[in-house]
């Protein structure tokens, strides 16, 4: 057994996006129906959300567990874990893995720069 839980995304090193929804479908019904419906990359789950009344914010360190982080130019996403970690999809390792420090997740010493706050209240 890994870190993934037994999932392996069939994106591949592709995933990033995959893991996200499905881990976060447990408590969020708009990520389980993108989820559902295939979403697979960045921009698109971006906009998804957007049409469902989230907002992409720029990051500032302020977050909850389950949050989206996206990082670099919507090139990957992982959920945070409101511990200064997050959850996501590794390339590297083939994979679903917890980080735990959410700077390491994408690239060395590389924070997220943008944030979905799951709770819209």
């Amino acid at each position: 057994d890994y870190p993934g839980g037994g999932y392996i995304s069939p994106y591949g090193e592709n995933g990033c996006v995959d893991v996200a929804l499905k881990a976060d479908a447990y408590a969020n019904a708009d990520c389980a129906e993108l989820a559902r419906t295939g979403v697979s990359d960045v921009p698109s789950m971006c906009q998804k959300m957007e049409e469902r009344g989230y907002t992409v914010s720029p990051y500032d360190g302020n977050v909850a567990k389950g949050d989206l982080l996206i990082y670099g130019n919507y090139d990957h996403v992982t959920i945070a874990d409101a511990e200064g970690g997050c959850f996501g999809n590794s390339s590297s390792l083939g994979y679903p893995n917890h980080y735990d420090n959410l700077a390491n997740a994408w690239r060395t010493n590389t924070y997220p720069n943008y944030v979905i706050h799951l709770d819209k209240s």
